[in-house]
């Protein structure tokens, strides 16, 4: 039944409105048909750009759980010193995070199970750091990424970026402006790649854990405004919001170009901020529920039309 109605929907698409006898024959209905179906993936390279929560800061971890007493001591720290970046550097548990987790959920195995490819032909360059924000995506940075080496490897990129953005107090305006650069980069060094642009995440929503307590001495608010201030400002979920759209406009432009789209918007999982089992330690990245809810979402929608 669905090849019928496909077959009928591009019959009806090659008629347009002209008349029946403009039909095309038989045997250039069925090469026309063929050439429609889109080709499998035989390879694929995968280059992730993202923050903290694409290279696994506290992935390893869940709200409520019990930690080291190290890993409590350099929160406590971390709160006192006002200087989150350090301890979150030593927080990575990349063996845990959404693109490359140890287990059968990962973003790199549910690729290779979609696509159906032996695992040595999916390889994955995870360029995310600590901090890094879409103006961080230099000219200079791109330049460091590994291309396939042949043409019969297909080339994606995510990008999930904004949350570090949205914590410096950039504007929706000025978030644009910044993503839009980073396109017009992308666009000249990697023509051939397919771009996934990732939703920002709605962290406006985290404060509506801030009275909780963790380890009995931090409130989830002392946490989170350490990393983001921003989070409890009266206009932040308007700024978040305005970021999505900029970001859902840029990617609508970007499509209008001549050829095939290449980018694509992907959503994240709605309660990814608002959903406790899938916070980490800290009130505020992602945890190990997190990042398996965030590998299956990204993957859906990174394999379907």
């Amino acid at each position: 039944m669905r090849t019928l109605l496909k077959n009928f929907l591009l019959l009806s698409s090659i008629l347009g409105t002209g008349s029946l006898q403009a039909l095309p024959s038989g045997a250039e209905v069925k090469k026309l048909l063929s050439t429609n179906k889109k080709q499998p993936v035989q390879s694929l390279q995968l280059t992730i750009i993202g923050d903290s929560i694409s290279a696994g800061a506290l992935a390893a971890t869940r709200l409520g759980t019990a930690l080291s007493p190290e890993l409590i001591s350099g929160i406590v720290a971390a709160v006192m010193a006002r200087d989150p970046q350090l301890f979150l550097s030593a927080t990575l548990s990349p063996q845990s995070a959404y693109p490359e987790a140890q287990g059968s959920w990962s973003l790199k195995q549910l690729l290779v199970d979609q696509y159906k490819i032996p695992t040595s032909k999916l390889s994955l360059d995870n360029e995310s750091a600590v901090g890094r924000s879409m103006s961080n995506v230099t000219e200079k940075l791109l330049k460091g990424l590994d291309e396939p080496k042949d043409g019969s490897t297909e080339h994606h990129i995510l990008l999930m970026l904004g949350s570090n953005d949205f914590c410096q107090g950039k504007s929706p305006e000025g978030f644009k402006e910044a993503s839009s650069e980073v396109f017009g980069r992308l666009d000249r060094m990697f023509p051939k790649a397919k771009i996934f642009v990732a939703e920002v995440p709605p962290i406006y929503q985290l404060k509506n854990f801030g009275q909780e307590m963790i380890f009995g001495q931090v409130s989830c608010e002392a946490i989170q405004r350490l990393y983001c201030d921003r989070v409890y400002a009266t206009d932040a979920e308007s700024v978040n919001r305005g970021y999505n759209e900029g970001l859902k406009k840029l990617v609508a432009e970007a499509n209008k170009k001549p050829g095939e789209p290449r980018y694509k918007f992907i959503s994240l999982p709605p309660d990814l901020t608002i959903d406790k089992t899938l916070l980490s330690s800290d009130c505020f990245h992602p945890g190990e529920e997190g990042h398996k809810k965030l590998a299956a979402t990204v993957v859906s929608q990174m394999t379907t039309p």
